[in-house]
């Protein structure tokens, strides 16, 4: 009987622990586990006896704070109290954060220790532990840019702008590329009623973060999850806009994390950056293989093919049946149509464009145009007169929107006489050629005397080159008289 029960129990721990193997083995794989990752967590999963801490490092690498906590606490090994300080410290259960961190400053002493427990006694807002934790560092001689950077805002918080501007000083110079801490130094100067230097720091340079390389949580990352800090790292390059040493790392990540769409697209962005056309779209086609629903490589993939029509409205169609009423799509669509001569179809894509974009100077400027190419000119003076109200500046505008008046209602005195008192104002801010044709027409179809005198004036003028049509047009009127229409 004693030997069934005991086979019982050892089948029934069997069962427990591959069930607990192969939840694990659910969990890892997503598109955020890099090869090197999922290598190392199949090898530990397959070991007699499993290595609760490094398993625990490689979930918390992959931010799985969770199956991370239940691994940590399994473990045997006194590092895990500092993760698990970590992980409680970041879910907001900062006492018990403190406790484990209580734990690990036992057994260990590190840069590591010291700026967690930190973290852990400013969310509990022990102003009187801070002060002695901070104490018991300097005691040490243990220092790097981040503690120092904590204590200076320790100390400025608590109204010790002097001591504070002493530790960002030394901060600033010591590391000079962390410059956000000249705005620092400069609310501390400004703590002290240090006016005059307070504005000369507030004008320097406050953009570049301090990197905090702690030293834990970078041998964390080199372990479990490589492709975190290469992430890191290309962000970074890109705001320096160093891309041709950026394109090196996103090729190691795409190649670490084959399976990550947002990876391939960052590296057909490097690619283009690089003049690199065709592989930028390999990259993005990559993408789209990945997750057809990825509307970024799509977008890209109909920016990067704009020289080629048909391809673009490929990928824009596709675009489209993902999201219907993104702007940009609907003008590219309409692009489309309008390269093809086919005005109807632009018109219909122009106006769905316009409904997402209701203002849109050059929507409501572009299909007025194509509406009076359309023997619809009434149509055209609803969206030019929308557009006149809008932007009562833009002479370009008020300009099609006088012609327009004048091409439809040619004998209504009101409409020309509103025709005409448009004319004059655009001629008087910008009395250019176009304006002054224009102000031609207008007096022209009112028979207003001052056309002559307008006419003259437009004789005057250089033309450019764009501006032939309407040089032909000046000769045919030129040959009437002004009154005669």
């Amino acid at each position: 009987m004693k030997k069934i029960l005991g086979l019982l129990f050892i089948i029934l721990c069997f069962n427990i622990y591959a069930f607990t193997v192969n939840e694990l083995k659910s969990k890892i794989g997503d598109s955020n586990w890099d090869i090197y990752s999922i290598a190392e967590s199949d090898r530990l999963l397959n070991e007699d006896n499993l290595n609760y801490y490094n398993l625990g490092l490689l979930f918390l690498a992959h931010h799985n704070y969770e199956v991370a906590t239940d691994l940590f606490l399994k473990s045997p090994n006194k590092k895990s109290l500092f993760f698990l300080a970590y992980i409680k410290n970041r879910n907001a259960e900062f006492e018990k954060a403190q406790e484990y961190i209580k734990s690990y400053l036992k057994a260990f002493e590190n840069i590591s220790v010291y700026s967690l427990y930190i973290d852990i006694l400013n969310n509990l807002s022990d102003m009187q532990a801070l002060e002695e934790l901070f104490l018991r560092v300097e005691q040490k001689g243990i220092s790097s840019p981040a503690l120092l950077y904590k204590k200076g805002v320790f100390l400025l918080a608590n109204n010790q702008c002097d001591q504070a501007i002493i530790v960002f000083s030394g901060l600033i110079k010591e590391f000079p590329h962390f410059t956000i801490v000249n705005r620092l130094l400069s609310n501390a100067y400004k703590a002290c009623n240090q006016k005059d230097l307070a504005e000369v720091y507030s004008q320097k340079d406050s953009s570049k973060k301090i990197v905090d390389n702690d030293p834990l949580m970078v041998e964390l990352y080199e372990y479990g999850n490589p492709a975190f800090l290469l992430k890191n790292k290309l962000k970074r390059l890109i705001n320096s806009r160093a891309y041709q040493e950026a394109i090196g790392l996103a090729k190691e990540l795409v190649t670490l994390q084959p399976s990550n769409e947002d990876n391939w697209i960052d590296y057909g962005s490097l690619l283009v950056y690089n003049n690199k056309n065709a592989e930028a779209i390999n990259a993005y086609k990559k993408a789209y293989n990945l997750n057809p629903h990825n509307s970024q490589a799509l977008q890209n993939l109909v920016k990067i093919n704009a020289k080629n029509s048909y391809e673009a409205d490929k990928w824009n169609t596709l675009l489209l049946k993902l999201q219907p009423d993104l702007y940009q799509a609907l003008v590219v669509k309409a692009d489309y149509y309008l390269f093809n001569n086919e005005k109807k179809k632009a018109i219909k894509f122009y106006l769905k464009a316009l409904k997402q974009n209701p203002e849109n100077l050059m929507l409501l400027k572009h299909i007025p145009k194509l509406y009076i190419e359309s023997d619809q000119p009434k149509k055209a003076i609803d969206l030019l007169t929308k557009a006149f109200d809008i932007s009562k500046n833009n002479t370009k505008i008020a300009s099609n929107l006088s012609r327009a008046l004048m091409i439809t209602s040619p004998v209504d005195k009101q409409q020309t006489q509103r025709a005409l008192r448009i004319a004059k104002n655009i001629n008087k801010y910008n009395p250019g050629f176009t304006e002054k044709f224009t102000l031609l027409m207008a007096l022209r179809i009112n028979k207003d005397k001052e056309a002559e005198t307008v006419l003259s004036e437009l004789e005057g003028i250089l033309l450019s080159d764009t501006q032939l049509v309407i040089q032909q047009q000046l000769k045919y009127l030129s040959q009437y008289d002004s009154l005669s229409i």
